[in-house]
């Protein structure tokens, strides 16, 4: 079952860009996303599901896109992947994006990030997140900074240049700290994560700092 279920969020994803409804494609990428590392559907996880099929639902038999602003709330609506670890922690309904430079470090993160009961949107392609960024206005933004082709550096300085984009607070994982060279040209603005570091207190830090969701 969970293999059908897959199968078909994957078609409704590429559906919804050739229809004109990204926002589809939007929910669908949060529906594999919360998918993703299941061995088995759950009952909970059965009912998660059809909370993100009534939200595809809803926009199809409305047959109208939403607008930006309510397209970048959707996900806040949206069962968010968690463990228990979550529990413990005060409830903060962030949306976080993440853009990583390898699947391990892209793995790890997230699930430092899933623990502390936080959305993700993970994403591998950097071009793919100024689209994103746009529709979805997550409420914080975490990239390597080490990435081929565009950077995460590079990143960050186009968002913080954009109107869209530049009041989104974004953080840099890298394993070189502040001072070295390989990090001329990132905006002062942007902290740096430290991936060989405790990351999970560090973005916890980040988190206290940028207060209540």
């Amino acid at each position: 079952m969970l293999k059908t279920v897959l199968r078909d969020t994957h078609t409704l994803k590429g559906q919804g860009g050739s229809f004109d409804f990204p926002s589809i494609t939007m929910i669908a990428h949060r529906l594999e996303d919360y998918l993703a590392g299941i061995g088995a559907l759950e009952s909970h996880h059965i009912i998660d599901a059809q909370h993100f099929m009534s939200a595809m639902m809803r926009i199809l038999e409305s047959g109208t896109q939403p607008g930006d602003g309510t397209c970048s709330q959707i996900p806040r609506g949206l069962p968010a992947k968690g463990s228990a670890m979550a529990d413990f922690l005060p409830e903060r309904n962030y949306e976080v994006m993440l853009i990583a430079s390898t699947t391990v470090l892209s793995h790890a993160v997230e699930q430092i990030l899933h623990s502390q009961g936080l959305r993700v949107i993970a994403l591998k392609s950097p071009l793919h997140a100024f689209e994103t960024a746009v529709r979805s206005r997550p409420d914080l933004v975490i990239a390597s900074a080490m990435m081929a082709g565009i950077s995460g550096i590079d990143l960050a300085r186009a968002f913080a240049s954009m109107t869209a984009t530049r009041n989104i607070p974004s953080a840099q994982l890298t394993g070189f700290d502040r001072a070295n060279t390989e990090l001329k040209g990132l905006p002062k603005t942007v902290p740096t994560i430290r991936h060989d570091q405790d990351v999970d207190g560090q973005i916890g830090d980040m988190l206290d700092r940028l207060g209540p969701a």
